[in-house]
């Protein structure tokens, strides 16, 4: 009697889980994976997906307040804090891969010393809070092709 043949996600727990898979999983981080017909082709090989990372935490900053507006390619933004605000800007469209969304930060939050003060009032005033909707999102969309990685 030979070995049921598993999913390309039992395959990762297997291995996750120190057990023995029927054979070895091929599962390079989905970001790395390149898109269209090469890509289907080694799916249907056996090949796995592993998402690189998926948020579960959100940050909520409940005494700030959060703006961002764009201008040309730039995106900026903009938190006002008790003591102040503090702006970082994004450059967007840098390359081919502009429907991506590829983008450079330009500006941090801390560009001279008067910044310091209202960063550290945005991180005295950061609450983390569980959010589960993007890993189940995930999930429900690898199904049996994959693992999610928190």
């Amino acid at each position: 009697m030979g070995t049921a043949v598993m999913t390309p996600r039992e395959r990762i727990e297997a291995v996750l889980w120190r057990r023995t898979p029927d054979k070895v999983p091929f599962a390079p981080y989905i970001e790395m994976v390149p898109r269209g017909s090469f890509s289907r082709e080694l799916q249907n090989r056996g090949m796995a997906l592993w998402t690189f990372r998926t948020r579960i935490m959100r940050s909520v900053l409940p005494h700030c307040l959060s703006e961002t507006w764009t201008e040309g390619d730039l995106s900026v933004h903009a938190v006002h804090t008790p003591v102040g605000t503090v702006t970082s800007t994004t450059r967007h469209g840098l390359s081919r891969n502009a429907a991506r969304e590829r983008a450079v930060g330009e500006k941090g939050l801390i560009t001279a010393p008067e910044d310091f003060a209202p960063v550290i009032a945005m991180l005295d005033d950061e609450e983390i809070l569980p959010d589960y909707a993007v890993y189940d999102w995930t999930k429900l969309d690898l199904g049996e092709d994959g693992h999610v990685r928190v």
